[in-house]
């Protein structure tokens, strides 16, 4: 397709493209799909090279919001030791602690008594503080994603 022939390049990662996108300047890449927590580990360096700031856009439209899920498995063959050390290790990812320095790497906090870290997520560092307002889309069905990755073998830019 037409969109995915302009693409410049492939990474393995989106961490991949927010280096990329920092160190080659807005003349090398002009939108990416990333993580809010890519943009602010490269908003910085990118404002100091090329004097032009990564950004994360938020579409009026909507976009995808990605979580780290974390499930404690109830099967006949998960032990109850099992599910008591999932349950313990959950607790110590929600303190509050843990939830500080998880905004020290770019991600919100998943424990609603932790507050926000605005001298981290502020326009200045690329990102929004305030995400209220994003419409949020609904993923797809497993079905479409699964199609994806024959699909993409189709229309990816081959040349690259």
């Amino acid at each position: 397709s037409t969109l995915e022939s302009k693409s410049v390049y492939y990474g393995k990662s989106t961490g991949f493209f927010g280096r990329w996108a920092a160190e080659n300047g807005p003349s090398a890449i002009s939108f990416f799909s990333v993580y809010e927590n890519v943009v602010l580990d490269n908003a910085l360096k990118a404002e100091n090279r090329w004097a032009d700031p990564l950004v994360a856009v938020y579409p009026e439209n909507g976009t995808l919001f990605t979580d780290h899920p974390f499930v404690v498995l109830d099967a006949p063959w998960v032990e109850p030791w099992q599910k008591e050390v999932a349950q313990q290790y959950l607790s110590f990812l929600l303190s509050e602690e843990n939830q500080q320095k998880a905004q020290q790497y770019g991600f919100r906090p998943a424990n609603p008594n932790v507050p926000l870290n605005t001298t981290i997520f502020n326009e200045a560092n690329g990102v929004r503080a305030d995400i209220t307002e994003v419409s949020i889309l609904d993923p797809l069905p497993g079905e479409a994603l699964d199609a994806l990755f024959t699909v993409w073998i189709t229309v990816k830019n081959q040349g690259i």
